[in-house]
């Protein structure tokens, strides 16, 4: 899991994405906790979208600052 921050960055990217080589599912509210009341929409990313999102993120073709890198074994 890479977190980024594009604060300063002339990349910009406003969505919440969980991507992986096989697709994705975006998050409109972040990852935050809401209020009572609200929601969250979560969506699959579609194919060329996704694509586009690996391009960028996955192979690192963007300005933002790498915040953190997690790495889970299963």
């Amino acid at each position: 899991m890479i977190l980024v921050d594009d604060e300063s960055r002339q990349t910009k990217m406003h969505g919440r994405y969980l991507l992986s080589i096989k697709g994705g599912i975006r998050f409109d509210q972040g990852f935050q906790k809401l209020p009572e009341g609200r929601h969250v929409d979560v969506g699959p990313v579609g194919k060329n979208t996704h694509d586009a999102l690996l391009d960028i993120y996955g192979d690192g073709k963007h300005d933002m600052q790498v915040a953190e890198r997690l790495t889970f074994k299963f």
